[in-house]
């Protein structure tokens, strides 16, 4: 937040009154006096904000909701306006500490590339890599690069092991199906090749 454009408009509405936030237009006659030295985007965008009606907006949020308003105006200026983000942030802050005080408008910092709110003592955007420049809150052009993110290497395909197996049984002995072939049928086969012999010895006797 700029500081000095923060003094002079509330020195212009001690000598004016607050109702000179409604005429914007006058109040711009007054920055072209009192804040020669204050850059002109900024100062543009303070005239926005009360074109816009962000002073009654304000007023209208509760304390516990106001911090929430001011992110929702100052997108609505960003994207109204195609202002920097960062410093429609910062603008939206200003106008809340002219209307409510200092404690309204914490010194934050926020990145005019993404608009992303910015810890004291970084020098530079974590998010997007912008330098930052302290005075006044604003920001240069990138000197940062975020590197890469290496690629994951797979974890090692997992291997299966298998149950050991049982040993093999032993084979089972084949069974004589053919009853003839045993023992009993061994003498039977004799007795009858005995017989037919002796059949024929009969015969050419």
């Amino acid at each position: 937040m700029n500081s000095n454009l923060l003094n002079i408009v509330k020195q212009i509405i001690a000598e004016q009154g607050e109702n000179i936030l409604a005429d914007p237009q006058r109040l711009k006659a007054f920055f072209s006096d009192l804040a020669r030295d204050i850059p002109k985007s900024q100062k543009n965008a303070f005239i926005k904000c009360l074109d816009y009606g962000f002073v009654q907006t304000l007023k209208n949020v509760s304390a516990q909701y106001r911090s929430d308003a001011i992110k929702t105006l100052a997108q609505k200026l960003n994207e109204e306006e195609g202002l920097e983000l960062g410093l429609c942030t910062e603008t939206v802050e200003l106008l809340a500490a002219v209307l409510f005080g200092k404690r309204e408008a914490q010194k934050k910092t926020y990145c005019r590339n993404c608009g992303k709110e910015l810890a004291e003592g970084w020098k530079a955007c974590p998010y997007c890599g912008t330098q930052v420049v302290r005075q006044g809150g604003s920001v240069t052009a990138p000197v940062v690069q975020a590197e890469p993110p290496k690629p994951k290497t797979p974890p090692p395909a997992a291997k299966l092991i298998l149950p050991p197996q049982p040993p093999p049984s032993p084979p089972k002995p084949q069974q004589n199906d053919n009853p003839a072939r045993g023992p009993i049928g061994g003498l039977i086969a004799s007795a009858l090749f005995l017989a037919l012999i002796i059949s024929i010895i009969l015969m050419f006797s």
